[in-house]
């Protein structure tokens, strides 16, 4: 499962399209930079998926550790709920961490 997920996402500011209909998966563990001129959406899609209230798709979902991020949830929330669900998922199963033991 993609640690973030966004679909087709759309985001409209009065008549200025600011995004439009973007897709990109990123997995655990990798590294992405998001490069391009003022203007271009960068801030707004990173508004976007962290959740900060007053910036709601227009179109498409986001999703971390596959929930959805709502706005106004703020993206902290749900990356300390997913870490502590996968460290605890981590002991049921019988594994350490290494220097545990």
């Amino acid at each position: 499962m993609p640690l973030l997920e966004i679909k087709n996402l759309s985001f409209q500011a009065g008549a200025a399209r600011i995004l439009d209909d973007l897709s990109l998966t990123i997995e655990a563990a990798e590294i992405y930079a998001l490069l391009g001129t003022n203007g271009t959406g960068k801030s707004t899609l990173a508004y976007l998926v962290i959740g900060c209230e007053g910036y709601r798709p227009t179109a498409g979902t986001i999703l971390f550790d596959g929930q959805a991020i709502q706005p106004g949830r703020y993206l902290q929330r749900m990356v300390d709920r997913s870490l502590s669900d996968r460290k605890r998922d981590s002991h049921s199963q019988g594994n350490q961490s290494p220097g545990q033991g």
